[in-house]
């Protein structure tokens, strides 16, 4: 869905950029890389960029020329500039281009990484609406769970993000409300442009990682969880799946990870760190801490209103919901990466949270 155009005179910049990022993993379907400004019209000839991501200062043709070109040939295309210090002055055209970053040499990965996130989330949302072609009926039926009907356009109020980052600062639970809320709109308006609605689940998960990256707390997600976002947004077929996921995620954040006392935060984290060791217990928990068992619980249970226990089974099952969206991985794999060694008790608990069986939560949300 997503073409990324790569034009550095530097090999070895070329090289790493190529192979050291998960390109697919960040939405990127297709790359292609080129050594000069020259170099890229030529390969533009064949290939249709959607972001570029060009040097500033290059021989035979430099990224602000190529700019100029590739604006005019490709209006909608995103430039990003990668240069050195010494090249600032050649970034005075860049507001004509209305470049989308500039990120100064030696790249930082993650930063290229970053910037490429924001910068595909937001081609998902404005470009999609004129590739996808209108859904057929069937096709809705399935997305929305019910009979299709007329539907109208739903405009996301991007004031939402904003609002979705405060309230993940301070309050996971309403921040959980405000996506129900959103995809109720969204249900209700049965908007046949799916892809567009999908593009805004991507953007709660990029605002959730960018929320925790901030705040220093545990980020739900694995360098690799990072790189696969969009692939598993995208690998949901209705909805409700897209909601629950999202909710899943915000779940696994406490109430009180980003005010709590210290002592609250060292167990959430100790918690969320250790929850797939089968030997994590309330007893270990306070030799480890070296404190009193009896006041452990009760100060935990003071602040959040839940046991260590609760926390703990509340924990492992909101990790066991995130890895059944994985295909490849069996239950008693999902139970003892958990902590979960008997993969019978694993799926009482896991019915008793949920309501449903592993079997069942898989199909329904994860298929």
């Amino acid at each position: 869905m997503i073409n990324l155009l790569i034009v550095d005179d530097e090999k070895t910049t070329r090289d790493t950029l190529y192979h050291k990022i998960d390109w697919e993993g960040l939405g990127i379907t297709s790359v292609a890389v080129a050594r000069n400004g020259l170099d890229a019209l030529a390969v533009c000839q064949d290939f249709e960029p959607d972001i570029c991501l060009c040097d500033v200062k290059m021989p035979k043709m430099n990224g602000i020329q190529l700019g100029y070109c590739l604006r005019e040939k490709f209006p909608d295309c995103k430039i990003i500039y990668l240069s050195g210090y010494c090249d600032k002055e050649y970034l005075k055209s860049a507001i004509d281009l209305q470049v989308v970053s500039y990120i100064e040499k030696p790249v930082v990965l993650s930063e290229i990484r970053e910037v490429i996130n924001k910068t595909a989330g937001s081609i998902i949302i404005k470009k999609t609406e004129a590739l996808q072609k209108e859904a057929s009926g069937l096709t809705l039926n399935n997305f929305y769970g019910g009979p299709a009907q007329e539907g109208t356009y739903y405009e996301f109020p991007e004031a939402c993000l904003t609002r979705l980052k405060q309230l993940l600062h301070h309050s996971p639970q309403e921040a959980a409300e405000l996506v129900a809320d959103i995809t109720s709109e969204i249900a209700v308006c049965m908007d046949k442009r799916i892809y567009y609605i999908t593009g805004i689940y991507y953007q709660f998960l990029s605002v959730i990682l960018n929320t925790c990256r901030e705040s220093s707390s545990s980020c739900p997600f694995s360098e690799e969880d990072e790189n696969n976002m969009w692939k598993e947004i995208h690998s949901f077929g209705t909805l409700e799946q897209l909601s629950d996921y999202i909710l899943s995620i915000i779940k696994t954040l406490p109430d009180t990870i980003y005010s709590a006392s210290p002592l609250i935060n060292r167990i959430v984290e100790y918690i969320r760190s250790s929850y797939g060791d089968c030997s994590l217990s309330v007893s270990q928990l306070a030799d480890t801490m070296y404190m009193n068992k009896t006041y452990l619980c009760s100060a935990f249970k003071k602040e959040t209103g839940k046991t260590i226990n609760e926390f703990i089974t509340e924990t492992r099952m909101e990790a066991a919901k995130l890895l059944l969206h994985k295909q490849d991985i069996r239950f008693y794999e999902i139970s003892g990466m958990v902590g979960i060694n008997d993969p019978n008790y694993f799926s009482t608990i896991f019915k008793k949270y949920t309501g449903l069986s592993p079997s069942e939560y898989r199909e329904k949300f994860c298929l």
